[in-house]
């Protein structure tokens, strides 16, 4: 069962991921920081989020399976990073390539810090 929890997680992640990139790369073509940045960024927010909740209180093991394992492994990606990283790096544009990486990582930390912040804040105020 708990394989069926990762993967229903999984598959909803990977889904929710490719219609972000799909947006992103329709509606805002000339960003620099694409879907993936998004997805990275959010991605790091959600689990900041659920690392709080699930720290205050510890939900079942299917919960944490779906969502954290599931959803989040399948929603964020650092290979997708990786690879664009190495793509805009070998078109020559190293000034971009340095602030996409910065971008990602800086952002993910961030998003991820802010995030168990305010769910501490939040719980504390109910």
């Amino acid at each position: 069962m708990q394989i069926i929890y990762v993967a229903i997680g999984g598959a909803a992640g990977a889904v929710s991921r490719y219609l972000i990139n799909i947006f992103m790369s329709s509606y805002m073509p000339h960003l620099l920081f694409t879907g993936t940045t998004v997805v990275n960024i959010t991605g790091c927010f959600i689990m900041g989020i659920l690392f709080e909740l699930f720290r205050s209180k510890t939900p079942d093991d299917c919960l944490i399976l779906l969502l954290m394992v599931g959803f989040l492994g399948g929603f964020t990606t650092f290979s997708s990073f990786s690879s664009e990283a190495i793509s805009i790096i070998e078109k020559k544009e190293i000034i971009s390539g340095i602030a996409y990486i910065a971008v990602n990582l800086f952002g993910s930390l961030l998003s991820i810090t802010a995030a168990i912040f305010l769910t501490k804040f939040l719980l504390k105020s109910v």
